[in-house]
This record gives structure tokens, sequence and C-alpha cells, in this order.
């Protein structure tokens, strides 16, 4: 892997993952879009995972749960209505063998969310793949550039994402998140 990519990092924080039971989730009729879902921190199961954040001097508003389908891929955007290098720690329970891919696009669409803001996306067939990892253990993602999971698995994909903040509410950005968890990095 090229350690100066500015996507993805897997995280060494094995006492700081979730434990979620991924047989209990219903998804029925649901893809990507469809089944989206905010969650609290307590759903996490873990609380150790919110005094490690505030020992780092973070926190998160944002908390959020995904799934693809087996031998489906999400829509390919950024989480940001302006191309900001907003950082996020993902967590993957099933589906070994599938990814993550960063994109590039000259032609691109913003389209009005239920998250707060419009947000940034692109279609496959007008996109490049910039950069392609399997999410193997807890990472950190650089959510800015356009981005989309990919599941070529026979399995239920299933993750949680961590947004970072600061604990005014401002969003880490990618640099930041970096040196903030050197410690953790790989």
């Amino acid at each position: 892997m090229n350690s100066q990519n500015n996507y993805h990092r897997y995280l060494n924080i094995p006492d700081y993952v979730p434990s979620i039971d991924i047989s209990k989730i219903n998804t029925e009729g649901l893809d990507w879009i469809k089944f989206h879902r905010s969650i609290d921190l307590e759903s996490l199961n873990n609380p150790k995972i919110t005094k490690w954040l505030q020992s780092l001097g973070l926190a998160t508003f944002w908390v959020e749960q995904f799934y693809t389908p087996e031998n489906d891929a999400s829509i390919i955007h950024s989480d940001t209505p302006n191309w900001e290098n907003w950082s996020k720690i993902i967590y993957q329970f099933s589906a070994k063998g599938s990814t993550m891919r960063w994109w590039s696009s000259d032609n691109i669409e913003i389209i009005e969310s239920s998250y707060g803001h419009p947000f940034i996306h692109a279609q496959e067939k007008n996109s490049k793949l910039e950069y392609e990892v399997e999410i193997s253990q807890p990472s950190l993602l650089n959510v800015g550039p356009l981005h989309s999971s990919y599941n070529p698995t026979n399995e239920k994909r299933f993750t949680v994402t961590i947004a970072l903040f600061y604990p005014d509410g401002t969003r880490v950005l990618w640099d930041d998140a970096l040196r903030i968890l050197k410690d953790y990095v790989e």
C-alpha cells in the first residue's frame, strides 16, 4: 500500500471497536441508500470509545451504520458539500474482501440529501478509480474526495463510521486526524 495516500490508513485500536450483533439487522428490501442510519454512540456497546476520543481532544456528533448488499456497490459520493477533507473512523463487520474506493470525476451532480446539506455525486461511467483498499480492520477514512463501497462477496457488508469532530463541533480534517491519531496509525 502506498503509505502516502490521502484516502485511507489502518488503525491499531483493538480496545475501541464497537460490539454490534449484525445478525439482528433487518435488510429486507433495502439497498445502500435506503438502509443508511444515524445511530448514537451508546449503540456501539463500547463505552471505551467515547473516553478514548475525549482523551485525544475529539468528539463525535455523527455515527452512521451502512449496509452494502451482496455483489453490489454504494453510490459514488463525497460526504461534504464543498470537498473538505472530513475524516471518519470506519469499522467493517462482515463481507471480507469488500473494499472502499476513491474516485475522481469531472462530471458531478449536486444532490439534496436528508443529512442537512447537499452532497456531491458522480456516476461510475464518468469517474476514474484513484485508490481501492480492503477495510480488513478499523481504519481512518478521508470522506471529502469521491468514494464508494464495493462488495463483490456473497455476504452482506455492514459498517459503522464515526465522524471525527472537535468538541466545539468543528469537523476534524484528514491531515489533523493523521496527526492526532499518529500513535494508532499503521
